[in-house]
């Protein structure tokens, strides 16, 4: 369940101990991160458990699962918009890699199923 974020998370920055998954996700230089596939694989093996992670891969690791709760118990309109980039960027350019985040974090497809369309329109 917990992504994509990252999904959704993808993502690599400082992150401050003890920040919520909302506030560390906002950290992040998304930008950086999906402009590399080296950052973009390591951050993912990291998530699928492929590989050790960082400091950083970890903190955000073990919030995805609440982040996704969130956004699906705010009907995904909390969805920020580095959330949101990444989701798409993936989507669109690593769909092996987002199919493998759903299937480990959102096995049940109730993240997906319930904001998957309304991440693309936004």
């Amino acid at each position: 369940m917990k992504i994509l974020v990252l999904l959704l998370t993808m993502a690599a920055a400082a992150v401050v101990a003890g920040q919520n998954a909302i506030d560390i996700i906002s950290t992040i230089n998304v930008d950086e991160v999906l402009a590399s596939d080296r950052l973009t694989k390591n951050y993912f093996d990291c998530f699928m458990d492929k590989k050790p992670c960082t400091r950083e891969g970890t903190e955000i690791k073990v919030r995805i699962g609440p982040y996704v709760e969130k956004l699906c118990s705010e009907n995904c309109s909390g969805a920020n918009a580095k959330f949101v980039k990444v989701y798409r960027y993936l989507q669109k350019n690593k769909e092996a890699i987002l199919k493998e985040l759903i299937e480990k974090y959102d096995p049940n497809n109730e993240f997906f199923n319930k904001c998957g369309e309304q991440l693309m329109k936004e």
